[in-house]
């Protein structure tokens, strides 16, 4: 509902570059153990905005790894399936397009958005996360190291690993729609997709539509780094954000120049942030780096925050001042209206009665006789 009304969404642009900033530091602190570096405040921070719980969630007695990915995984599914549902329905009812075409769309794009790291670090936690224990005087088992009660190839972890495959299927396909829009758009079938493109690429330059997709691969490759790589991680995360900001600040992909300079403020923070945390050994200066650098970014959220609070009271009233001035304009013209047709009716009843007298006193132009 915060999303709905104050129009936070990734058709606007301004998010988008937060949205970013907070995947990057998630996936960097899922995978090289940046949790006991961050404050409680951070933690909170930073998973909110990618909208999964910073605790170990439990949600009934005896819930185990197996479960939690499930969790992790549904709500994805969910925001996919409902795109689908608004996209077809759109195309057979008025009432839905109508819907759609204003705030439901953006709303859900901004909500994949915020979910899309999530889900991809539980898609890759699941085939990654394999061991092999053998037991003394038995045959060695392939188990699944999140939960190894369960084995490997058994109907419980064949149903995830397809469930994930499939996930993960459509978020290259989704990659690659929104890396290739402008070539992709010669097939009839990407256009019953349009509505969703565009609340993805409205804030983007034409020439520059292809900027969200790649913003989506980075997202892919630092997940993928981080769960193969840790020791490189870090560095690697740090030389492609440096080349990204580059890039970007020569191009200006945005249609906004002040969303372009947000962004590039929030990909040189988390820049600062790793060099300082690859050149420094010192644990406390660590910490410290961490927080403030976050910090800043929490400060940029709150600016955003007012920004759109602000314009919502701003249009309300508009609104509210718009009605009133209608209503006053519709009461003054109701009654100049009524007093023409009052006036109208009262010249029309006078003629008759004029031209009635006027007969009397007309002379024959013939005698009588």
């Amino acid at each position: 509902m915060l999303l709905f009304f104050l129009n936070l969404t990734v058709t606007g642009g301004s998010f988008n570059g937060l949205i970013l900033y907070t995947n990057m530091i998630s996936t960097i602190s899922k995978y090289i153990h940046l949790q006991t570096r961050l404050t409680v405040f951070s933690h909170i921070y930073i998973y909110i905005l990618n909208l999964v719980p910073s605790f170990e969630a439990c949600f009934y007695k005896g819930m185990n790894m197996y479960a939690k990915i499930w969790v992790q995984l549904t709500y994805p599914i969910y925001l996919v399936l409902l795109a689908i549902t608004f996209i077809i329905g759109s195309r057979y009812s008025t009432k839905v397009y109508r819907l759609t075409f204003n705030r439901a769309l953006p709303v859900l794009a901004t909500l994949f958005m915020l979910t899309y790291t999530s889900m991809l670090q539980a898609i890759a936690s699941v085939p990654l996360y394999t061991t092999i224990i053998t037991i003394p005087s038995h045959s060695s088992k392939n188990l699944w190291l999140l939960y190894p009660t369960i084995p490997l190839f058994g109907w419980k972890f064949s149903l995830l690993i397809s469930v994930c495959f499939m996930l993960f299927l459509f978020s290259l396909m989704f990659n690659a729609i929104l890396l290739f829009t402008k070539l992709l758009m010669r097939f009839k079938v990407i256009h019953r997709f349009k509505p969703l493109i565009d609340a993805f690429q409205g804030p983007y330059k034409y020439q520059y539509y292809y900027w969200l997709g790649i913003q989506l691969f980075i997202r892919n490759v630092m997940v993928l780094l981080c769960v193969l790589g840790k020791n490189i991680s870090l560095t690697v995360s740090c030389i492609i954000i440096v080349t990204v900001a580059i890039f970007q600040g020569y191009i200006q992909p945005y249609k906004n120049k002040l969303i372009n300079i947000q962004e590039l403020l929030l990909l040189y923070n988390f820049v600062i942030m790793c060099i300082l945390l690859i050149f420094n050994g010192n644990e406390t200066m660590d910490i410290i780096t961490v927080n403030v650098m976050v910090g800043l970014s929490f400060l940029h959220f709150l600016i955003i925050l007012v920004y759109h609070l602000y314009t919502f009271v701003i249009t309300i009233y508009c609104a509210k001042s718009t009605k009133t001035v209608t209503a006053v304009w519709n009461y003054i013209f109701e009654k100049c209206h009524s007093g023409k047709q009052i006036h109208n009716e009262r010249f029309t009843m006078e003629i008759p009665e004029a031209q009635y007298n006027f007969a009397n006193f007309q002379e024959p132009l013939i005698g009588a006789d």
